[in-house]
């Protein structure tokens, strides 16, 4: 009796060939690329894009649209295809056909509630796309209908996409989204970083307004505003905090802020690495008992400098390893 593969070896022999220099590992990863096992192919990708082997594209490419025409037995959660797909991207593949034969793909697997395991191919996809030699309007097209996807993960990687394309047409198409009453914190978020992306600090203001609102959406808009690392964006932040602290220190009123909330915006204030920032927040350590626990736990997250984790092992404030 012939002997049954074993994959797993496999897939650890096609791993190890990452410490091997370029050269060496192509012929390998060729072979892999072409096996009837999508387990054996996605390894395959991994390591092709890990070396940057750009001459496996045809190879690549070939083995996308098998998989794709293959159907869900032969690539269970879609991973073959999407490592296939991630290889493409990071080739800077101009041919907009396999993309666009990804973002179209639905692969429904489980029991019911059947599952959808292609969205992250999808998202992957649209991405790519516009890298393409596919024109902006024919991406934002694509963009437009992937919007409505119904997952998640792909809608936000469309809102992703059409910042990335980076024209007015893109801004306003993400202006429109964010505004259009969605409860979604990942693909309104992804709206707000778009439109900075594009528009830069004349768009704070824009942004800012739906900071008002102590919500998951409210964060989003305050993280995006922290992304932008301006000093612009670090008033905006600071202001909005005060605003709180106001607000809950009227005798008679009820607050509209909570713990969460406070907390995620120094976390905000923090993110945007400003000196200004930095210094505000060390003043709220040492002066305001009430908020130094939160400014420590901040600056502790905000992938601190050596500088700023002596100062707080100072002030007996250390972060915690």
């Amino acid at each position: 009796m012939a002997r049954g593969r074993d994959i797993a070896e496999e897939r650890s022999v096609l791993r190890r060939l990452k410490d091997l220099p370029a050269r060496e590992a192509e012929a390998a990863v060729r072979r892999a690329l072409e096996d009837r096992s999508a387990s054996i192919v996605e390894r395959a990708a991994e390591v092709a894009a890990h070396h940057d082997l750009k001459q496996l594209t045809p190879v690549v490419v070939e083995a996308f649209e098998r998989l794709l025409a293959a159907g869900k037995e032969s690539d269970p959660q879609c991973a073959g295809k999407l490592a296939l797909a991630r290889a493409l991207a990071a080739f800077e593949y101009q041919d907009p056909a396999p993309f666009l034969a990804g973002i179209r793909h639905v692969q429904l697997e489980g029991w019911y509630p059947l599952t959808d395991t292609a969205a992250g191919l999808r998202g992957c996809c649209a991405l790519a796309l516009v890298q393409t030699e596919l024109n902006d309007f024919e991406v934002l097209k694509h963009m437009v209908q992937l919007l409505q996807d119904r997952e998640p993960v792909v809608r936000t990687a469309a809102a992703q996409a059409i910042a990335k394309v980076g024209t007015e047409a893109s801004s306003l198409l993400l202006r429109l989204r964010a505004q259009s009453g969605s409860r979604e914190p990942e693909v309104v978020g992804a709206c707000y970083e778009g439109v900075l992306k594009i528009e830069g600090t004349s768009a704070l203001e824009w942004v800012q307004q739906f900071m008002q609102v102590e919500d998951e959406l409210g964060m989003e808009a305050a993280m995006a505003i922290s992304a932008t690392h301006t000093v612009e964006g670090f008033r905006m932040l600071k202001e909005r905090y005060k605003f709180q602290k106001l607000s809950e220190s009227e005798e008679h009123s009820e607050s509209l802020e909570d713990p969460w909330f406070r907390k995620g915006l120094l976390s905000a204030i923090a993110l945007t690495r400003r000196q200004e920032a930095t210094t505000w927040l060390f003043e709220l350590v040492e002066q305001s008992p009430r908020e130094a626990a939160l400014a420590q736990a901040a600056l502790c997250l905000s992938a601190p400098s050596a500088d700023t984790l002596a100062r707080l092992e100072q002030l007996g404030r250390p972060c915690s390893r």
